[in-house]
């Protein structure tokens, strides 16, 4: 399940980057667990870069590209989370000073 999990984001960061022709999804694959073993042993992230600077090396993209499509991607990511939170705030006991804010950022999410 990983593995397919990992496929799909690549697949996923191949659609963020369909303007480059004849980009290889093993070159996002590979740049993307690298990153992710980065993220694991050093401090702050410093994996998104990685994978930034190891993309742009193997497929002779810019780096400024490849860059925005990763803020992209994690703009999407917390997009989805904070719909989650508003899908699920109902159906969950929440504290009730937690409950507005929650809505209210599920529903900036959905209007982003």
């Amino acid at each position: 399940m990983l593995v397919a999990t990992l496929v799909v984001r690549a697949v996923r960061w191949r659609v963020l980057l369909f303007s480059v022709p004849r980009l290889k999804v093993w070159h996002l694959f590979g740049s993307l667990n690298a990153g992710y073993l980065m993220n694991n042993v050093l401090p702050f992230q410093v994996g998104e870069l990685g994978r930034v600077y190891l993309l742009s090396e193997l497929a002779s993209i810019s780096t400024t590209r490849s860059l925005s499509t990763v803020v992209v991607e994690r703009l999407v990511d917390i997009m989805v989370l904070l719909l989650l939170l508003l899908l699920l705030a109902p159906f969950v006991p929440v504290p009730a000073g937690a409950r507005a804010p929650a809505m209210l950022l599920g529903l900036a999410a959905v209007a982003a």
